[in-house]
């Protein structure tokens, strides 16, 4: 008979999304990262299939210049600026 404690994790399970891309699911896991240090932008990631200029791009900059010729985008960056984040995003 072993004397010893089981381990007990009192991290919660992170909370998990299902998010549909064009025809296929991909099942997300809720993270908290720092923006400019552990996020950028994936040059294959689905959503930018229909960006014109910035799905398979080389370069960071490559897909953020495709991303910024996309309609809406100008009005959402002056928004931003104007007013802040003011929800939370998941990217």
């Amino acid at each position: 008979m072993s004397n010893s404690t089981p381990m007990i994790d009192h991290e919660p399970e992170r909370p998990k999304y299902i998010e549909r891309i064009g025809d296929q699911d991909f099942m997300l896991e809720e993270q908290q990262l720092h923006v400019f240090d552990e996020v950028s932008l994936w040059n294959s990631n689905p959503r930018l299939m229909n960006v014109p200029g910035a799905y398979g791009c080389q370069s960071e900059e490559e897909v953020e210049a495709g991303i910024q010729r996309t309609r809406g985008y100008e009005s959402l960056a002056k928004s931003i600026r104007d007013l802040g984040q003011m929800e939370a995003i998941y990217a």
